[in-house]
């Protein structure tokens, strides 16, 4: 879930976290992985912008952080802006508090 809402592909991960493919998708079948593994794609997809959270119930989530100055974006083909933009990379230079 947290790979899915960053958009990436389990290629992206394992490159991001420095492991291999085989080992993303074996974590993502529920096979067991070594913690140091597992560390690392976490520590990958919190760099990233992604929170794991753990209610008091036990049950366990994802978000996103909000955007923070100098964090990197993507703009995907379908946003609303301008068609040359579109799938550039930038940095955030201004965020906008929300009311």
């Amino acid at each position: 879930m947290a790979r899915a809402a960053l958009g990436w592909s389990s290629a992206e991960l394992a490159r991001r976290a420095h492991v291999g493919a085989a080992t993303v998708t074996r974590f993502e079948t529920h096979s067991e992985l070594i913690p140091a593994t597992i560390s690392a794609m976490q520590r990958a997809l919190e760099d990233a912008g992604i929170i794991f959270e753990e209610a008091d119930d036990g049950s366990a989530g994802v978000r996103r952080r909000r955007l923070r100055e100098r964090d990197r974006v993507r703009f995907r083909p379908q946003s609303q802006v301008r068609p040359d933009l579109a799938n550039k990379i930038g940095k955030v230079v201004r965020v906008e508090p929300h009311p």
